[in-house]
């Protein structure tokens, strides 16, 4: 079995992009780490954090505990620590960003039905059909994992639902079992994971001069076969006159 862990950033209302990411790998990488990611936890007091694990937007910030003691070098050196573990399991990892203004100016609300209202909806679509390559070099089934807290759960849910037979079997999953899953961050090293890619992307797409870059070049040291791609204006469009065509299609059955 291999899990896909998705988080977000970019969702707060004053932000101008959306971001989605997902890291991959076998359950049995993840469980690997599993221990070893929350002995961080319990050692820094992490579990006594406002989230209850570790928190990557919080810890650069500094202004919540235990991450308002911590040292630059302090925050750097832990930070490490979950890069090595990540470079351990993430067999690989992709992420999309998207601008909100365009995903209003070329998705019209007769398309959201299908791709979603919300930005980052459309964002997470993308970025699972970046791992279709991935999927299909594998017989292995794949479960998919969101943040519970994540902007827009219940509209993922409801679009992913409506996705055709013939896509649900492409992605080879025992029968019965539920692909798309939301849980609970404190609980998922895995997804604790994901929310350090999608904030470093975050910061990537926004300002590459920001004074936080070093944390996304320490991202790349560890891990640099992941994907970052933003949804350009010309595949906005180019969804848009698909979708145009599936639902004219659809009306004249």
């Amino acid at each position: 079995m291999f899990t896909l862990y998705f988080d977000d950033s970019g969702t707060h209302c004053e932000s101008d992009i959306a971001v989605a990411a997902c890291l991959i790998a076998s359950d049995a990488k993840w469980e690997n780490i599993h221990d070893r990611w929350n002995k961080i936890i319990l050692r820094e007091d992490l579990d006594k954090s406002k989230d209850e694990c570790f928190h990557m937007a919080d810890c650069v910030s500094g202004k919540q505990p235990p991450y308002d003691a911590w040292s630059g070098a302090k925050k750097r050196s832990v930070y490490r620590e979950f890069l090595a573990l990540m470079a351990e399991s993430v067999e690989t990892g992709f992420s999309c960003y998207i601008s909100k203004e365009t995903h209003r100016h070329f998705i019209s609300s007769r398309h959201a039905t299908l791709v979603g209202a919300r930005p980052y909806t459309y964002a997470v679509r993308t970025c699972i059909g970046s791992t279709q390559k991935f999927r299909e070099q594998r017989e292995e089934p794949f479960a998919f994992v969101f943040d519970q807290m994540s902007q827009g759960k219940g509209e993922i849910l409801d679009i992913l639902g409506k996705l055709p037979q013939e896509a649900k079997s492409e992605l080879r999953l025992p029968s019965g079992f539920d692909a798309w899953i939301h849980a609970n961050k404190r609980k998922l090293p895995p997804l604790q994971a994901a929310d350090i890619f999608a904030w470093n992307v975050y910061r990537i797409a926004t300002d590459r001069n920001h004074p936080a870059t070093d944390w996304c070049l320490m991202l790349n040291e560890y891990l640099p076969f992941l994907k970052i791609a933003p949804i350009s204006e010309r595949q906005l469009i180019e969804n848009a006159q698909a979708l145009a065509t599936i639902q004219r299609e659809e009306h004249e059955k």
